[in-house]
């Protein structure tokens, strides 16, 4: 009948048409997504919620979600989750990552609801950083401090700071991991005293830097 009708440009039958045809288009879906800090300690989860309504703000229950990430300096998103909206709408998931990483929620078409994608979010992963340091030493022997950082990678930067007169300042010469991740300081103290010192582990691309513990060895 609509076929018919337009074909002898009835106006008010196109309209008509063009209603129904509103009405049973693909609903729009919203989805915004958030963490409860972008920045955690490596190997430690962090929490995420997602949230898809429809633009009047009704919660979609059930939908099919994916949870993507890419980590900086990649291109493509891996999918690495797959559920669905609770009730209310929401996506709640711990999350644990080994690099600081960019994540996003999507949700795919359907006949009667458009794609969806939340913004992209980036969650920054500060490394972790042991310290073995000796509790005392010779005045000008050499001190050996050594340890690890995680997650285990070569080539971060590692120094040493002394506290002198009131403020941190560089001592011995800078280093960086080996291939497992370890990394080994030395230094030489010339007077007889407490020194305090803290190692400082720089930052990459891929992993937030640290400082460590305030230590002190016994120089005599």
């Amino acid at each position: 009948m609509a076929a018919w009708t337009l074909g002898w440009e009835d106006l008010a039958a196109s309209e008509a048409v063009r209603t129904v045809g509103r009405a049973i288009a693909p609903d729009q879906v919203v989805s915004t997504l958030t963490f409860d800090t972008n920045e955690i300690a490596y190997g430690i989860p962090v929490n995420l919620k997602g949230v898809f309504q429809l633009q009047d703000k009704q919660p979609i229950s059930g939908l099919p979600v994916h949870l993507e990430i890419r980590t900086v300096g990649e291109a493509s998103w891996r999918e690495i989750l797959q559920t669905a909206t609770g009730p209310d709408g929401t996506v709640i998931a711990p999350l644990t990552l080994g690099n600081s990483t960019f994540v996003r929620l999507r949700s795919d078409a359907s006949w009667e609801r458009l794609g969806s994608q939340s913004s992209e979010l980036q969650v920054f992963v500060k490394g972790k950083l042991s310290v073995n340091a000796p509790t005392s030493s010779p005045v000008g022997s050499q001190i050996l401090i050594h340890g690890t950082v995680q997650p285990k990678r070569t080539g971060v930067e590692i120094s040493l700071e002394r506290f002198v007169s009131g403020a941190w300042k560089p001592s011995g010469a800078k280093t960086q991991t080996d291939i497992s991740g370890g990394y080994s300081l030395s230094v030489t103290e010339t007077t007889r005293t407490p020194a305090r010192y803290r190692v400082i582990m720089g930052n990459d691309e891929k992993i937030a830097g640290q400082v460590g513990a305030v230590f002190t060895i016994v120089i005599y």
